[in-house]
Parts: C-alpha cells; structure tokens; sequence
C-alpha cells in the first residue's frame, strides 16, 4: 500500500537534499540515485484502455503537469500517452492525474532510455530542469535500464508490500552496438608516461567492464562500455587506466618535454597585449563581462541576438554594446565608494540583420571621477572627453586617428572610414543602472584597428640637432568651425617645416562678436639640416595665416 517510507529511506533521501513524498515515489528516487536511471511509477488505474502509447507531442497541445501548471507543447517533443490523453512528459515530468496517489492501489513502472537532443530541448523550452531531465540529455546507461527496474520493483515488494504481478516488456528493437576503441599497449605508455603491463591494463580495463575484443601482439580493440558515454578515442581509455591506477604513481622524471607552437609573430609585437600594457600604465584596470546580458536594457530590440535557451530571465541575449555589461561593475564599484574609475575590456559584441549573424571584437574604455590623486600640490582633474581623446591618440598615434562630433558624441575615424564612438552616457542610461556621476565611455572597433595597426609602419628618426622655434597664434572664428578643421587647413599647406599643431585655449565672449570664438594655437617649426631664420618663420605664418583667413574666415587677434 501507499504510505510513508522507512526511517531508513527517508534519512538516505534527506542526506542529499531529497523531500521524501511517499514510498512509492520515494522508491523511484532511490534508485534513481543508486543506479543513475530515471524511473517514472503511473497509477495503473489511470491507465486508460489498458494501453500505454509512446509518442510525439501534437503542435500546441496542452498538459497539466505535476506543478499543476498547464504547459504547451511542440511536434518535438515525447509523451507517455494512455488511449485518450497524456500521462507524463518523457523524460522530464509526470502529469497531474497519472501519477502515485495514497489512493492508489496497482502501479506501472516505467524505465526508458530516450534520445538526449530530444530531452534537453523539452526541458530547456519549458524551463524544467528535473533530476531525470538532467539525467536523459547527458545519455543515461542504456544497459541500465532493466536492472533499474527489477531493483525498483523488489524494493516495491520489500518496503510496500506489493505484489509483481507481470512480466517485464522490453520493447528494443535495435539494440546499440557498443562502441570499439583500437589501442595499443606502446601508445598507452607514451601516453601515461608510465609502463604498464599488459596484465595491470587488461585487469584494469574488465574491472571498468570494457572488454578485450581482439588481442594481436601489441594491438587491442576494447568494447567500450554504455555507461562510459565520455569514452570515444583511445586517449580517453588510457586516462581510465590512469585515474584507476592512480595519477600519483605517475613517475616524475625531471624533465618537461614540450613543443614550442609557432607564433605569427613575437611576443612583442602582439598588439593586444601592448595596448593592455599601456592602458594599465596610464592607471586603467582590465575588466572581464559577461558577454550574455539583460535583453531589457535595450529599448531597440529588432537586432538583438536572443538565446533561445537561456538559463535566466536576466540573462537572454548577446550583447549588442559593451556599454550595458561596463555599467554594472561600476555600479558595483559607486556603491562601495569606489566613485574613480578607469576601465577597458576586450570583448565581442553581436547583432543580427536580414538573418545574418556579425559578431565584432571591441575594445571599451569607461572613466567617470578624477584621473589623478590628492595631491596637496595639485588639484584633482576630472575625466571628460577630452581625457578619453588623449588616451586614445596616445594608444594609436601610428594610425593618424581623426575626431568628428555628431549628435550621439564623437566618432573616432580612420582614413575617413568610422571605427568607434566616445561620449558622456546619457542620463537616461545611467538611471538605469542606478549611476548618479558622470561616465565617459569609448567603444572601438578592435577587428578594424588591428587590421591597420599591422599595416602602419614605426619610423624613427634622431633627435634634432637644431633648435625648434615656436610661435603662437590667437584665431578669431565662426562659433561653428571646429578645432580639426583649423587643423586641417593648416596641415593642407604642407609646411615642410611645421612639426606640431597644438591648441592650449579655447575663449568665447561677447566682446568678439556675435557667434564667434577665439582659438589659441601654438606652432613649431624646425630643420633637421640648420637653425631656422626669423625670415623664414615668418613666411612659414604668413602662408598659414593667409590660409586661415581666406579659406575659414579667420582673424588674427592682435593685428
């Protein structure tokens, strides 16, 4: 009858976190447990017409679970079926009205080995991970599944006094061939490093239940057991041998013998690793994401790339930006008081159009707070965007890098051609993580600039012999004309004397006039074969002057 299980079995069940529900059912978690095969007990009354009906799932049909929650299916997936309707979800969960009851009186016992594609599709889409599910999709022993039964039946005899009152059906048709591994005795004992006797490995190997088909000379063939499913090359039996054995009788020689893979190129000039090394020079910390992220931080979701069996509500795409899986550790870090951060990751990023799957390699920093200590000489600085341009030219001033604002913040080009983004994150965005300072934030395209970075020659020149002079210029311009293009005009001119362009004020008034802004440069110029004369500075800035004036509409304060 169905009652309460024995002290005995119910304190084996609690040691590993089992609930015990009644003897029946615990029984079938016994053995499942034991042995490693799932087992499944109906209640025989509920078996209608007598008949019990392995099949495909009809599309859309409903099934009332255990839980008591309804779930719908798909074509693939495998029920337990009486004459009129489903009993149980192969593999994965039993149904409301077809399982063990105190009621019940007569019990069928069901043992199966199902295909594990099949299981772990069911269980993943409908989010039931159950002890048997887990157990299906990693393929169970195959050979198991009689004595499973015969196990569990007797325990029903001992334990509830039940009656066996029929014959085992085995319903398989086609049986599996066991899998055969060729091997030799020499490759063992190159492999484990370790002589081994043909007697300590054939000793070893029956006790694991492999057996010894064919035996010629040096040469065997091993059969390899179904309860072995991770056994597929002769690699994996020689670690069998081994792990029996014992990997600390091994013996240590004193010497490692290993090959030297070839490299592409020498460990210098690995460009990720030298940008990792001057990032964390200039005071940033690597960071590592989870690529897998939260599909409700993005309110455009037509391009994202869904997981379509993900393990969390909160974990369900692939990352489209690096910006939202960079935000969460900061968050983390301002809410421990960590507000001066400096951050970069390597990491990929994915979105799909017309069907099409690109996955990109990005590089990401992120800096909020100030990029220098309390010094009592010193005044803090803050990060801006500017700080972020200088990190970046620094990183790449091989590739001649070129700045445009747009109304999303600053792209980031390279022969015209756009290879990443820096801007201020917007307020929107950080509310959403929960973020009250400002963070600046670059992404670049790192499939792109390794492309270019290995193509753009390091030149070295000496340092001059003669001295450089330097003149300084105050533009009075349109409020519209940026920095770049002042810059660009002049390197247009090319000066084979000009050597630097640097900007050190930006001043805006009144005083100039309506929608105007003064800019002042500082320029130099040298000669690597003579000291310059004050003639030919002077027509150097004259040409640069006139340029100014003519092509940007500039004036020069002062004159």
């Amino acid at each position: 009858m169905v009652a309460d299980s024995p002290a005995w079995l119910q304190q084996k069940l609690k040691s590993i976190g089992l609930r015990p529900i009644n003897n029946i059912v615990d029984i079938t978690n016994f053995v499942l447990h034991e042995t490693g095969q799932p087992l499944h007990a109906f209640d025989r009354s509920q078996i209608k017409g007598n008949k019990v009906i392995v099949r495909h799932a009809r599309a859309g049909e409903k099934f009332v679970c255990l839980d008591e929650k309804e779930r719908t299916l798909e074509e693939d997936d495998i029920m337990i079926s009486n004459e009129s309707e489903g009993m149980c979800i192969a593999g994965v969960f039993g149904g409301l009205h077809s399982g063990v009851s105190a009621q019940t009186t007569s019990v069928f016992l069901e043992s199966a080995w199902f295909t594990p594609a099949n299981i772990r599709k069911t269980s993943m889409r409908l989010g039931l991970r159950t002890d048997a599910a887990i157990r299906f999709e990693k393929s169970v022993d195959i050979s198991n599944t009689l004595y499973a039964l015969q196990r569990a039946a007797a325990l029903i005899a001992e334990i509830a006094g039940g009656n066996i009152c029929s014959e085992i059906i085995d319903l398989y048709p086609t049986p599996f061939e066991p899998r055969l591994i060729e091997l030799s005795y020499t490759k063992i004992n190159a492999l484990a490093g370790k002589e081994y006797s043909s007697v300590q490995v054939k000793h070893i190997l029956n006790s694991l239940c492999f057996k010894i088909v064919q035996e010629e000379g040096d040469q065997l063939t091993v059969s390899v057991p179904f309860a072995k499913n991770d056994v597929s090359i002769a690699a994996d039996v020689v670690e069998e041998i081994m792990r029996i054995d014992g990997l600390d009788n091994i013996p240590f020689t004193g010497k490692i013998s290993f090959s030297i893979p070839p490299q592409s190129k020498p460990f210098q000039e690995d460009i990720k690793k030298k940008i990792a090394n001057q990032l964390t020079g200039k005071g940033f910390s690597e960071i590592f994401t989870n690529s897998i992220t939260n599909s409700a931080y993005y309110s455009e979701q037509d391009h994202l790339v869904k997981m379509m069996n993900s393990l969390s509500a909160n974990l369900d795409t692939m990352r489209p930006s690096m910006l939202e899986t960079g935000l969460e550790p900061i968050a983390y870090n301002f809410n421990r008081k960590n507000n001066e951060i400096l951050f970069f990751e390597f990491g990929k990023v994915y979105s799909r159009f017309n069907g099409q799957f690109v996955e990109t390699e990005m590089l990401a920093l992120y800096a909020s707070g100030h990029y220098n200590g309390i010094y009592w000489n010193e005044k803090q600085k803050a990060v801006d965007l500017f700080f972020l341009k200088g990190i970046i030219e620094n990183l790449f001033s091989n590739m001649k890098l070129m700045f445009q604002a747009d109304e999303n913040g600053i792209q980031v080009l390279f022969q015209k051609r756009k290879i990443g983004m820096m801007c201020r994150v917007g307020e929107d965005k950080l509310k959403q993580f929960g973020i009250k300072q400002d963070v600046f934030y670059a992404e670049l395209n790192w499939d792109e600039i390794k492309k270019h970075s290995t193509i753009q020659k390091v030149r070295y020149t000496e340092i001059a012999k003669f001295p450089v002079v330097t003149r300084d210029l105050a533009l009075v311009i349109d409020g519209q004309v940026q920095y770049q293009d002042v810059q660009k005009n002049i390197r247009q001119l090319q000066s084979k004397l000009l050597q630097n362009i640097n900007i050190f004020d930006v001043f805006e008034s009144d005083k100039l006039g309506a929608g105007k802004k003064s800019y002042a440069i500082s320029l130099s110029f040298g000669d690597a074969e003579k000291t310059l004369t004050d003639t030919e500075v002077e027509t150097e800035m004259s040409k640069i002057i006139k340029s100014l004036e003519d092509k940007l509409g500039a004036s020069i304060r002062g004159n």
